[in-house]
Formats: structure tokens, sequence, C-alpha cells
């Protein structure tokens, strides 16, 4: 026998080998590969950090807090207060905000006060009642 053949034959006994040991080699099971394969189980996919957002702490009390980033709320009332037309003032603090942060926002804007829910402190809402117009924002991750 050619003595490349061999070398080939051997090759793939070891591949079959470790596709045996460890069914998640090859995309298939996840189970547990210890020492070949890096590590046991599965791993979680880590959250991407991002450099230009830094999120402050929001201070609770009983009332509703409509922004805790202080630095956000300044962002759109200055984008904002040439406009009264929704659209234009939620392209306005959508392209600020992401100039000054270096982060994509999800922005809307209506006539008069409207409201949403959500949960965590990457949010931001201001009404400005002498325009009767109502912005939020959410940062976008991932």
């Amino acid at each position: 026998m050619p003595r490349n053949y061999v070398l080939f034959i051997f090759i793939c006994v070891l591949v079959f080998e470790a596709a045996v040991g460890c069914p998640g080699l090859f995309g298939g099971g996840g189970g547990c590969c210890c020492g070949g394969c890096g590590g046991c189980g599965r791993r979680k996919r880590e959250a991407p950090v991002q450099e230009g957002l830094v999120l402050e702490a929001p201070v609770r009390t009983e009332n509703e807090l409509e922004c805790p980033q202080s630095r956000w709320k300044m962002i759109m009332q200055t984008a904002m207060k040439e406009f009264v037309d929704p659209q234009q003032a939620k392209l306005a603090i959508q392209e600020a905000l992401e100039t000054e942060l270096g982060q994509q926002f999800f922005v809307a804007c209506a006539e008069n006060k409207s409201s949403f829910v959500t949960n965590g402190d990457a949010y931001c809402s201001y009404n400005d009642d002498s325009r009767k117009l109502s912005c939020h924002v959410m940062a976008l991750f991932g």
C-alpha cells in the first residue's frame, strides 16, 4: 500500500474518533466535550460591549421616571427645538443621538402626549408642551 494512503486512513480514523467522542464538534448534539472541544457544554453568546454608550443609574421615586438618562434628554431638547412636525423631530433626534453617543436608537414622536412601556433604563421620554410634541427614544443593542 502506498504510504500516503495509509496516512489518509489514519487521519480519517482520528477525525472519526474525535467526532464520536465530541458530538458538538461538527454542529450536532451540543453534548459535553471536556478537554478537546473548548470546554464542557454549550456557551452562551456574550453581548457585545458598547463603547460609546454609558447608562446612568436612575434614582427611583414614587413618581414614574420619564427619562433616567439626563444627557439623552438634553440632546433631545436641543434637537427638537426647531421642529413642530413629529416626522422632522424624530429624524433630528435620531441623528443627534447617534452622532453624540455613537449608538443606534429607536425614536418615536407624536403630536400631544403619548406613552410607552419598557423594561430597563435605556430609554428617555420628553414632552414639549409648548409645541404639543412628545418623543420617546430607546437604545438598540445587538
